[in-house]
């Protein structure tokens, strides 16, 4: 494990998460909400009353905290990032029906547990002639999901395994474009997670704040615009940038597959 390179995506991820709490306790939830906060803020560190060596150590204490708690939030962001491993197993298991021309081989001669692996995905994505309205009926069958639930394992195997294999058999490794494109997407992932988060949190605190006010809740079409854009861009950062991971891994497997089979 490259420990740089992590803690950088955890500080990072971590900070915005943060960055983005301020922002709704401060500027999201009003004035009052802000100025209270700065406060409390104000009352950790000090007063100008206290002595400069108090004042010194205080600050001290908040920022070894801060950065603590910065880089444990990006580590459970990146945890809890897995809440989007269906998405993104669909679009995995679209770039395996586009390249079964040589995935089949290359599989074959792999132990038995990744040559199933990959018949199973093959088996749920590569029929191809679906409809769209068959598309939106399956949606609605729990069947369906639970089937796609059950190919998790199979998932991460499939994966773990087209980076092994670039890994042992590339001339050089693995490619700094795709190590990029993999650091790429765990940080999008877990900037996602912090954004959806945040849209639960502003759903509940606009609800609780009419429950306690005894106000009717109706929900006006800027509020929903908020809803739609906080999930949406949620979702597209971890897609978009996954997707273009596995162009990079399924392209260089593709490569090194090639090289071997021209090398013998």
């Amino acid at each position: 494990m490259n420990f740089g390179a992590r803690f950088s995506e955890f500080g990072m991820t971590g900070a915005v998460f943060w960055i983005c709490q301020i922002l709704l306790f401060t500027i999201g939830t009003g004035e009052a909400a802000g100025e209270q906060f700065l406060n409390m803020l104000s009352a950790f560190i000090g007063t100008e009353e206290q002595s400069p060596i108090l004042k010194s150590a205080a600050g001290s204490l908040l920022t070894i905290f801060g950065l603590i708690g910065i880089f444990v939030t990006g580590l459970v962001l990146d945890m809890i990032g897995s809440i989007f491993f269906m998405q993104e197993m669909r679009i995995f298991g679209g770039h395996i029906s586009r390249n079964t021309d040589w995935l089949s081989s290359m599989t074959k001669k792999c132990s038995v547990s990744v040559a199933k692996d990959y018949r199973d995905f093959q088996e749920e994505f590569g029929d191809k002639n679906i409809s769209n309205k068959q598309k939106y009926v399956r949606l609605l069958d729990p069947r369906f999901h639970y089937r796609r639930f059950t190919l998790r394992p199979g998932y991460r195997h499939l994966q773990t395994f087209l980076l092994s294999y670039i890994h042992v058999y590339s001339a050089n490794g693995a490619s700094d474009q795709l190590t990029d494109h993999v650091h790429v997407w765990r940080t999008s992932r877990a900037i996602s997670t912090a954004l959806f988060i945040v849209a639960i949190e502003v759903i509940a605190f606009e609800n609780f704040t009419h429950a306690a006010d005894e106000i009717p809740h109706d929900s006006g079409p800027t509020t929903l615009i908020i809803y739609g854009t906080l999930f949406a861009l949620s979702a597209m950062l971890t897609l978009k940038s996954y997707n273009r991971m596995c162009f990079s891994l399924f392209t260089l497997s593709c490569a090194t597959n090639s090289h071997q089979i021209s090398s013998k």
